[in-house]
C-alpha cells in the first residue's frame, strides 16, 4: 500500500473527531499536531511558536496514526472511533480507492508527488515528497 492511500486513511480518521485546522499532515502548523516524514522516519509533534514539542519519531506512517490518535485526544471513545475508522480505511483501501471521489484526489496527488519527485529525485525522499504534496493539494 502506498503512502498516499494511507495519508488519506489517517485523514479520514482524524476528521471523524477534529476539524482540519487541529492537525497537519505533511508540514509544520502553528498550534496544531504535526506528523511529518523526518529523517526517514515519521515525526508526530505539537507545533507551537516555531517550535516542535512532544516529538516522537515513528517507524512507518501506520504507527505515527495510531499514536496521533493517542496524542490528541484522552477520550477512549473518541480514540477507538479514530483507531476502528483507520483500520477500516487502511483494510478496505483497494474497494475505497475504487470509488470516484477518492480516485481523483489520489489520480490528482499522485501528479503533484511525481511532479516533486521529478523535480528534486535526489534531495527528496519518498515519503517526504508524497506528504508534501498531500500537504500541498488539501492546504485551504
Amino acid at each position: 500500500m502506498t503512502v498516499i492511500y494511507i495519508l488519506y486513511a489517517l485523514q479520514d480518521a482524524l476528521l471523524q473527531v477534529f476539524d482540519k485546522g487541529e492537525f497537519s499532515i505533511g508540514e509544520y502548523k502553528e498550534a496544531a499536531l504535526c506528523i511529518e516524514p523526518f529523517a526517514g522516519k515519521w515525526s508526530v509533534y505539537f507545533g507551537e511558536r516555531g517550535n516542535r514539542y512532544d516529538e516522537r519519531a515513528l517507524d512507518n506512517l501506520v504507527n505515527a496514526g495510531y499514536y496521533s490518535f493517542s496524542v490528541l485526544t484522552h477520550d477512549e471513545q473518541d480514540i477507538e472511533k479514530m483507531c476502528r475508522r483507520f483500520a477500516r480505511n487502511i483494510r478496505g483501501a483497494t474497494r475505497l480507492i475504487r470509488s470516484l471521489r477518492w480516485r481523483n484526489k489520489i489520480r490528482e496527488t499522485q501528479k503533484l508527488a511525481d511532479l516533486i519527485v521529478s523535480i528534486s529525485k535526489s534531495q527528496i525522499d519518498k515519503n517526504s515528497a508524497a506528504a508534501s504534496a498531500f500537504y500541498h493539494y488539501n492546504a485551504e
